[in-house]
Formats: C-alpha cells, sequence, structure tokens
C-alpha cells in the first residue's frame, strides 16, 4: 500500500474572493507512482463544466466516503478542518464551556463579511438525493480498486489572512 497525495485550488485569490487550496490523501495499492487513480475511478470521477452544480456533487459525494455529509456550510467547514472549522472544534471539544481567547479568533481570521450572521444550506445547486448515488458509485469503485479516501482538508485564503501572512513574511 502506498499514500497518493493530491492538491488543486478554485477562487479568485484574495481580491475577488478566498482561494481554496484542498489536498486529499488516499490509500492506493502499490506504489502510488504506478496506481493511475483517473483510470481507477473512471466511473464517477472527470473534469465537468465549471459551476456550483458539478462542484457540490464531487466534494459532498466524496465526502461521504469519509463519513461526513454536511447539509449547512459550517458542517463543511468544520469538517474539512479549514480555517474557520478547527476554531469551532476546538471550542467545541474544549472543557471550559465559557469562551475564551482560545475560542476567540484575531481578527485577521474573521470570516469575510458576506458571511457573518449567514448560514448557507447545502447543496443549493443538485438535488441533495443525487449526492448518496453518487457517493455509492464512489464506494463501489474505491472497493474495487482497492482504494481508500483517508482525508481532505482545505484552507481558505482571505484576503485578511494573505495580507497578514505577507506582512510577517516582509
Amino acid at each position: 500500500m502506498g499514500l497518493l497525495i493530491g492538491m488543486d485550488e478554485a477562487g479568485y485569490g484574495p481580491n475577488l474572493g478566498p482561494l481554496v487550496v484542498t489536498v486529499t490523501v488516499w490509500e492506493v495499492p502499490g506504489s502510488p507512482r504506478e496506481f493511475d487513480l483517473w483510470a481507477a475511478m473512471a466511473d464517477v470521477a472527470s473534469q465537468p463544466g465549471k459551476g456550483l452544480a458539478a462542484l457540490e456533487k464531487s466534494v459532498l459525494s466524496v465526502l461521504r466516503l469519509l463519513g461526513h455529509s454536511p447539509t449547512m456550510l459550517s458542517e463543511l467547514a468544520s469538517g474539512l478542518d479549514t480555517e474557520y472549522g478547527i476554531r469551532n472544534a476546538e471550542c467545541r471539544t474544549s472543557s471550559n464551556t465559557t469562551p475564551n481567547a482560545r475560542c476567540l479568533p484575531p481578527p485577521a481570521f474573521l470570516p469575510p463579511p458576506w458571511l457573518v450572521n449567514r448560514e448557507l444550506a447545502l447543496p443549493t445547486e443538485v438535488d441533495p438525493s443525487l449526492i448518496g448515488d453518487i457517493a455509492t458509485k464512489w464506494l463501489g469503485c474505491c472497493q474495487r480498486a482497492g482504494v481508500k479516501l483517508l482525508a481532505v482538508r482545505s484552507v481558505n485564503l482571505c484576503e485578511r489572512r494573505t495580507t497578514r501572512l505577507s506582512r510577517c513574511r516582509g
């Protein structure tokens, strides 16, 4: 068994919206250099045209391989351990039930204004019943190929974070 790690990005960058960088870790049979994940997942993996519907179908169905079925944007962020999700998870698992400095993000980590006090139900563009069907197909492909998804992690690079990082790096 070997590990195959894939990385991709999406977004407009810090000036027009968040840049999201996501990494997936797959356990594959044999050497990762010799294993063709695209061929093994040919029944479900594709490079469809752009659009939110295609993104929702792929992200939400693949996350089911890890036991995650987010129905709200905040659940998706927590499931991906994004910048905001990590901080929320720390607050939920803290033995101290009162808010403390560790649970309150510094100003540079506050969500962008368009997400403050807003919750978004998922999916927005796809019939939710399709997600389960697609996830079942993914699972079948994985089982036939001897592949297992081990992790999915994302980082959101919003303008505040990019500015803070550039100041730290000079």
